[in-house]
Parts: C-alpha cells; sequence; structure tokens
C-alpha cells in the first residue's frame, strides 16, 4: 500500500517519472494569435485558449477519478498550460511538460480529456488571471487565500466573471466529522496520496469542476493533433 500511495502521490502532484517527449509544435501561420491582454479568444486544432485539460487516473474498481485539471494557453510559438503541481508548484509550460509529470512508470500517459467554459468569451483574462499566479508554491494545506494554490484552486480564483465572481463555487466543505463528510472524490483523492484528511476546510476538486453545467466537452485527441485538423 505504501508503495502505490508513492506512486499515486507522484502522478497527481505532477513529478515526471518518465519522459514521454512529444513535441506538437506547429507554424504560427496555422494558428490564430494574440496575446493574453486581447479579447480575441487563439485557437489551434480544435483547442481554445481557456479550454480546461483533465488528468484522470483509474481506480481499483475499475472506475475512473479526474486527479488534476490544467488551463491551455494557445501561443503562436506552440500549445502550453497553467497549472499548479507539488513539482512545479504554479507554472506556465510547454503541453509536452503536462504529458512529461503525469506519465507512468510503465511510459504510459494518463489519459486526459479536454472542457471548455460555454461561453469562452473572456477567456484571455481568465489566463491572464492565472498567470498572476506564477511562481507560488502548490499548496499541500489545501486552504484559501494563503499564497499557495492546488491545481483547482488555481481554476476557481482564475475564471471570474464580473461581479458574478467565481465560476466554480465551492460545493463542498472537505472535513473529515461525520457532520460535514467529505465529498468522495476527495476521499479517494486523499487515500490515493497518502495524505491526512484536512480538518473544515472548504474546496473544489477538479471532478466537481468537470461536472459544472457551464462546460461542455471538446472531442480532441491531445495525443494526436493531426486528427484534430
Amino acid at each position: 500500500m505504501r508503495r502505490n500511495s508513492t506512486i499515486a502521490i507522484a502522478i497527481i502532484a505532477g513529478a515526471c517519472l518518465s519522459l514521454a517527449a512529444c513535441k506538437r509544435n506547429a507554424s504560427s501561420a496555422d494558428r490564430q494569435h494574440s496575446d493574453n491582454n486581447s479579447t480575441t479568444v487563439t485557437s489551434f486544432a480544435g483547442l481554445q485558449t481557456g479550454d480546461l485539460i483533465f488528468v484522470t487516473h483509474p481506480r481499483e474498481d475499475d472506475g475512473i477519478d479526474t486527479i488534476h485539471v490544467a488551463i491551455l494557453d494557445v501561443q503562436a510559438d506552440g500549445l502550453y498550460v497553467i497549472d499548479a503541481t507539488l513539482k512545479h508548484g504554479v507554472d506556465h509550460h510547454p503541453l509536452d511538460t503536462l504529458f512529461s509529470d503525469f506519465t507512468r512508470r510503465n511510459g504510459s500517459v494518463c489519459d486526459m480529456y479536454v472542457m471548455r467554459m460555454k461561453d469562452n468569451s473572456e477567456a484571455p483574462q481568465w489566463v491572464a488571471s492565472a498567470m498572476s499566479y506564477k511562481g507560488e508554491p502548490y499548496d499541500l494545506d489545501f486552504k484559501y487565500d494563503n499564497g499557495k494554490h492546488y491545481c483547482s484552486e488555481l481554476v476557481q480564483d482564475a475564471y471570474l466573471m464580473g461581479k458574478d465572481g467565481r465560476l466554480f463555487e465551492t460545493s463542498v466543505s472537505r472535513s473529515s466529522s461525520s457532520q460535514d463528510p467529505l465529498s468522495d472524490d476527495w476521499q479517494r483523492l486523499f487515500h490515493l496520496m497518502g495524505m491526512p484528511l484536512p480538518e473544515a476546510n472548504p474546496g473544489i476538486s477538479p471532478a466537481e469542476i468537470s461536472r459544472s453545467d457551464k462546460l461542455l466537452e471538446v472531442p480532441v485527441d491531445l495525443f494526436n493533433l493531426s486528427a484534430a485538423h
């Protein structure tokens, strides 16, 4: 069990277990590009700036858990993500780094899927907001407003809509007390990481974000982008 927990936390926190370099760059002529301060949403091969990439991990009961979320940033020189992991903290790096971070010991990359806000017009602002947290450490305390972020907390704090505030609201309180039980998502996640359950800390998991009715799934194969043309 200790060995499995070690492997799981390495995958979930983004430790690079095996290099799976597969460069997926394209020329700037193939992209519609603008910087993060523009109101134009950039796109390439069916992907758009502001898309959310979710990473999954199989369960022993043959189910699937969504364990990580990253924000896509389409630029003229390639595809990048902004995310929070134990290895990098809050960082902006090529999409291939995400593949490497979530590569298992056997060399296979965790399955991933892409979702997009139904109204994605504010995506450049959301990406810019996420970038403002770059350099912060990973939030192993899983607490809000402490100068650190975990992956889904970063998305929640970056995706704002005017006076309405956060687009992804905290839906559960993560506590081990019988009066306020953890959601199944959080119980499995902390079990996999081999970490103690947090006491009475509000939060949001990648799986909870993925189930938002504000999102729609994007039918694109991240590992074979040429098929998306």
